[in-house]
């Protein structure tokens, strides 16, 4: 994983605005990178806020980030557990997709990755 620059919760969703297929895709330059800012976790983020609906961390900060095969940067959302690690954000299907379950923004919730990971698809 390539990191770059860390942001505010304020500086990232700030510029989450709803995304209307008819204008295509959304992009703001964040310090030289072009970011795409429609993503449902984004919205999530922005709707429902950003502490983990099980354990209450909240996340507190955004990484621009990209996997080494990929060209295009997005941001991450990370929070500090009670031992200083950094744990990423996830957007958690209230209904598990091996359950029916959509991927449609009223089916997701915010999730710390370690929350996450122990509900599976309960």
């Amino acid at each position: 994983m390539i990191k770059k620059e860390i942001y505010s919760v304020d500086q990232v969703l700030s510029e989450v605005k709803s995304y209307d297929a008819k204008e295509g895709k959304r992009f703001v330059e964040f310090d030289g990178d072009m970011m795409k800012m429609e993503s449902q976790r984004y919205r999530l983020f922005k709707r429902d806020g950003t502490i983990c609906v099980t354990c209450k961390l909240e996340g507190t900060f955004f990484r621009k980030e990209r996997h080494e095969h990929d060209k295009q940067f997005h941001f991450n959302l990370y929070g500090i557990n009670e031992n200083n690690e950094e744990i990423l954000f996830t957007k958690d299907h209230i209904i598990p997709k091996s359950k029916g379950g959509k991927n449609i923004l009223s089916n997701y919730q915010v999730m710390c990755y370690t929350c996450n990971h122990i509900k599976g698809n309960k």
